[in-house]
């Protein structure tokens, strides 16, 4: 709606309505400042969109410096879209890295559907469909058969096609168990191996283990091989240790072994 050039500090002062948009982001809000000396732009109460990512959210104050670093403070960010929004990040302090798809934010706490579900004085995030090693949602119960249970993942992006989870396990009845998720993808096959322990449980003087093998390998010319094993210590394993209705409920356990030949109007499968 108006605006003031200051020619000796370089700068520009611009009132009412406005909106910047870069190929990174859209930003909009009620008044700005323009420092072409800094090749900087800073807005107050605004909203602002990321429509690579994409992500969108508001802030009171806003910062776009020349490096392609969004900073906010008071700020409201989430990935979801507008009809559907399931988690909302605030944060006294956002920066956000374009160029590395990464968030860092201060004094923040989580929301998932208007619920806070975690606070953390410093919290890294990724803002793009890059995966980026880091905690996970911790989980917390109290259970008949394990007494207090907590559970702290944390995800390892190892490489671009196998990455790794580690989740310690606490149990008050039972001790500290270690459950793993080792995932891969290569050119011809792909699959997943779960690995769980548990030394010397309190409640039984014994240790316990539980491991799932799946894997898929793709031939040339329609062959195609799906393989998986399962083994557990003991046949109390899931309905002492298990974390849900459907675990705890399992009585038996897959071994195969399929060979598969697809063609283009028939197929044969081979069953071990």
């Amino acid at each position: 709606d108006g605006a003031t050039v200051d020619q000796a500090n370089e700068r520009i002062d611009v009132r009412g309505g406005v909106t910047v948009t870069n190929p990174d982001v859209t930003v909009y809000g009620n008044d700005a400042q323009v420092d072409t000396n800094d090749e900087t732009i800073a807005f107050t109460g605004v909203g602002f969109d990321m429509p690579k990512q994409p992500a969108r959210g508001s802030a009171d104050e806003f910062l776009i410096p020349s490096d392609s670093t969004l900073l906010a403070s008071n700020v409201l960010f989430t990935t979801c879209p507008i009809d559907n929004t399931a988690w909302e990040l605030k944060g006294s302090d956002i920066e956000l890295d374009v160029n590395r798809g990464v968030g860092t934010a201060r004094r923040v706490r989580l929301e998932f559907k208007g619920v806070p579900i975690l606070y953390a004085p410093y919290f890294s995030f990724p803002i793009d469909d890059q995966r980026k090693s880091g905690f996970l949602t911790p989980d917390i119960s109290d259970r008949d058969r394990t007494g207090l249970d907590l559970r702290v993942p944390y995800y390892l992006n190892l490489a671009p096609n196998y990455d790794l989870l580690l989740e310690p396990r606490y149990m008050s009845e039972r001790g500290l168990q270690l459950r793993t998720e080792f995932r891969y993808l290569l050119p011809r096959c792909d699959g997943r191996l779960d690995f769980e322990y548990l030394p010397d449980d309190d409640e039984v003087d014994r240790d316990r283990r539980y491991v799932n093998l799946m894997h898929e390998t793709s031939w040339g010319d329609g062959w195609r091989l799906l393989s998986g094993i399962e083994e557990v210590s003991d046949e109390l394993y899931f309905e002492d240790l298990g974390n849900s209705l459907a675990v705890t409920s399992q009585t038996h356990l897959d071994r195969f072994l399929d060979i598969n030949y697809f063609a283009p109007s028939w197929s044969v499968k081979g069953e071990y």
